[in-house]
């Protein structure tokens, strides 16, 4: 019996993590597009009610604002998978062959008997966590790897039409910032 065949089993766990990792960063996209397209609509209000306003008093009462009435901005903070596993198999084989033969008054017999048996068992406990706001060393710490890995040229996966959104939303919303701010001529 291979011990790898039933640890190897475990290699679906990490995809399972993986999963959840690609899930939460979805969810977290789509919760990133609800606040930005939220705060684009409340500028949008802003900038319809305070049209007659001058150009530094419109921008500072705009900015004002949206600091007091911005939306909740919902964040995944951590995730945790645990996965624990208990693992057994068990064989057992047994042979016996017997045998006898009379001979008038005399009885002769022969048996055998073998048996042989094996169990394995292994335990595995594996916890993963996601952290999604890291303190500001980590973010450093994984800019210099990410510098080191830049060699090897990883393949990043390709954008989606989400992501394309969120930044099409913060940049109208900088746009519109940017124009506020600066005095009406």
């Amino acid at each position: 019996m291979s011990e790898d065949r039933l640890t190897s089993q475990l290699v679906e766990v990490a995809d399972v993590v993986g999963d959840l990792g690609r899930n939460i960063a979805a969810a977290q996209k789509l919760l990133n597009k609800d606040y930005v397209e939220s705060l684009k609509a409340l500028m949008r209000m802003a900038a319809d009610h305070l049209d007659g306003a001058g150009g530094d008093a419109r921008g500072e009462a705009l900015l004002n604002l949206i600091k007091s009435l911005s939306p909740n901005r919902y964040q995944y903070t951590e995730s945790v998978v645990e996965f624990a596993a208990d693992l057994a198999e068990m064989k057992q084989r047994s042979t016996m062959v017997g045998g006898g033969a009379t001979f008038k008054m005399l009885h002769v017999s022969a048996a055998m008997s073998m048996g042989y048996g094996q169990e394995y068992r292994s335990a595995a406990r594996i916890t993963a966590t996601i952290h999604a706001v890291p303190d500001g060393q980590l973010v450093s710490r994984l800019l210099d790897r990410a510098i080191a890995t830049e060699e090897d040229a990883p393949q990043l996966p390709l954008a989606t039409s989400l992501d394309q959104d969120i930044y099409d939303r913060v940049h109208e919303i900088w746009t519109s910032i940017s124009a506020s701010a600066q005095p009406s001529g």
